[in-house]
């Protein structure tokens, strides 16, 4: 009696295995993805890319996990130079949700020419099965993209300030409040032209700007603000400036003025240096005094 000889993999099932490899790929991708932008501050994002990474984990077959085998390292994923490319500027949901259509489309195209160089019915079945299966999840990303993109048309009326983790030294902190107070005072100054309801709020803010200029002379724009710094400071205001009645506009800005109180306190509460913290510190306290001002202006004018 011949001895039972232990089975191996024919030559259709290569390329099940390179399937799995390149889903392993894709896993690791997203993985490399989370922990970039991480570092970086862009919690986001980085949840986003961690999500999909969990989830393409969990999707692998046990023999991979278990044998600890490597992703394929020329797969179509980790070198398609689009999707690093986009990786080195995502900042938004919609950036995030855009490359992992990309990647999903690739592993789809990659799945197809697996399928196409199957001869073996079972090998195919199989394959067709993880074509289907990353069809769908990249019609998932589609509409998670839609949504994304939808989200931000809607916020973009309001001004965004940078991830508080990004404040790293107190020069940061410098450069985003002066930004910050110079799109506030732009506000101020929509409006105030002809009523000058808000003297006294303009000098407080300008009077804060110009505290803050003592800390950012001598110190270049750290690129991981430029974005935020260049959006705040492009801003003219708002465009419903003088579409709005007065009470409506004082609103407005007592909803800005908030959220800006709202910031430096949150830049205080997670402050590790005593620079930004007694820094942080200085702004809440002007930023209460401007929201209080504007509390009892707004008061008046829906008193009146």
């Amino acid at each position: 009696m011949w001895p039972r000889l232990k089975p191996t993999l024919a030559g259709t099932d290569d390329l099940v295995l390179s399937a799995d490899l390149d889903r392993l790929a894709r896993a690791e991708l997203y993985d490399d993805l989370h922990r970039q932008h991480l570092v970086v501050g862009e919690a986001l994002v980085a949840g986003i890319f961690a999500s999909l990474a969990q989830d393409s984990f969990a999707m692998l077959p046990d023999t991979i996990r278990e044998a600890g085998r490597a992703a394929m390292p020329a797969g179509a994923l980790t070198t398609n130079a689009r999707i690093m490319r986009a990786a080195t500027t995502c900042r938004t949901a919609y950036d995030a949700w855009a490359i992992a259509v990309d990647v999903e489309c690739a592993a789809t195209d990659q799945l197809v020419g697996f399928l196409s160089g199957a001869d073996d019915v079972r090998v195919k079945r199989l394959l067709l099965g993880r074509v289907r299966e990353s069809a769908a999840r990249t019609a998932s990303y589609r509409m998670q993209r839609r949504a994304a993109f939808h989200a931000e048309k809607i916020s973009q009326a309001r001004i965004p300030f940078p991830d508080v983790r990004r404040i790293q030294i107190v020069s940061d902190l410098a450069f985003v409040a002066q930004a910050i107070e110079r799109w506030m005072l732009r506000l101020l100054l929509q409006r105030n032209d002809h009523s000058g309801a808000n003297d006294a709020v303009v000098e407080l803010t300008r009077a804060t700007i110009g505290r803050l200029e003592a800390f950012s002379g001598g110190h270049a724009r750290p690129r991981r603000l430029t974005k935020w710094l260049d959006r705040l400071e492009a801003s003219t205001g708002a465009d419903d400036a003088h579409d709005s009645s007065l009470r409506l506009w004082q609103l407005k800005l007592m909803a800005e003025a908030g959220r800006v109180f709202d910031y430096y306190d949150r830049i205080f509460a997670v402050a590790e240096l005593e620079e930004i913290l007694l820094e942080a510190q200085a702004l809440s306290k002007d930023a209460l005094t401007r929201l209080r001002l504007l509390g009892d202006l707004t008061s008046r004018a829906w008193t009146t």
